[in-house]
């Protein structure tokens, strides 16, 4: 999936600073639906605990159900 991104993103990665990760590579976290809470799997099948509290998450949660629900009415009407 890495190689994949250079053909579309200037780092092979959304933003330059998911390009420098450890590693060297970014994580693809893959798409499974899971329950409420900060673990989470990559597409390699690797588990990790999500601690970082990046921009998005570290403002709303991990999709609590109450952010689900008003985003959910929100988009609803209108967006």
């Amino acid at each position: 999936m890495f190689e994949a991104g250079w053909r579309h993103w200037l780092y092979g990665a959304p933003s330059h600073w998911t390009r420098r990760w450890i590693g060297g590579w970014p994580i693809y976290v893959d798409d499974q639906p899971r329950p409420y809470g900060v673990r989470l799997r990559d597409v390699d099948g690797n588990p990790f605990v999500e601690l970082g509290l990046g921009a998005t998450d570290g403002m709303s949660g991990h999709g609590h159900l109450a952010l689900v629900q008003a985003l959910a009415r929100q988009a609803r009407a209108g967006a």
